[in-house]
């Protein structure tokens, strides 16, 4: 990825956080619906108790929640580009 694809998506981000927060409108999932049909649809690939979970553009890690409410227990890793996301995913789950 070039550097300049890098910068807008960082600054992108950063805005659309400032603008709505912790919630699926900060990562343009549209509602939390919408974001929990998509995560229903990942888990449908079979994740498994115990399994190792890679959430390339973790956003704020709402996956792991998500994962953790249906009761999967998952080495759960997130990585993303924006600091305002990693920063979000931190607050929310300093234990990870």
């Amino acid at each position: 990825m070039k550097k300049t694809q890098r910068e807008r998506i960082i600054k992108r981000h950063r805005h659309s956080v400032w603008m709505h927060g912790h919630s699926p409108q900060a990562l343009y999932w549209g509602n939390a619906q919408v974001q929990q049909l998509r995560f229903d649809v990942l888990l449908g690939c079979g994740v498994s108790e115990g399994d190792s979970v890679l959430d390339v553009d973790c956003g704020f890690a709402d996956l792991y929640d998500y994962m953790k409410s249906k009761g999967l227990d998952v080495n759960y890793t997130g990585i993303d580009l924006p600091p305002a996301m990693i920063d979000g995913a931190k607050q929310r789950l300093p234990e990870r």
